[in-house]
């Protein structure tokens, strides 16, 4: 999960597979190193003023439990 985690700063591009359920969301990430000459930059976002987050690693899953306010 660790490395997942590390990989997922250098997308920059996420197709998100998957679908949100009442105040719960499965979803597998997939992407591509961002390269600037290849894709465009977009728009900055502004600072996270509250973040959570929890990561239960179980056998062959793990569970990721997020919060955040911007």
């Amino acid at each position: 999960m660790a490395e997942q985690l590390g990989m997922a700063e250098q997308w920059g591009m996420a197709e998100q597979l998957g679908s949100w359920a009442m105040w719960q969301q499965e979803e597998a990430r997939q992407g591509e190193v961002f390269e600037r000459g290849r894709h465009e930059a977009g728009t900055e976002i502004k600072a996270i003023t509250y973040s959570a987050m929890s990561i239960r690693e179980g056998e062959g899953d793990a569970e990721v439990f997020v919060i955040v306010d911007i």
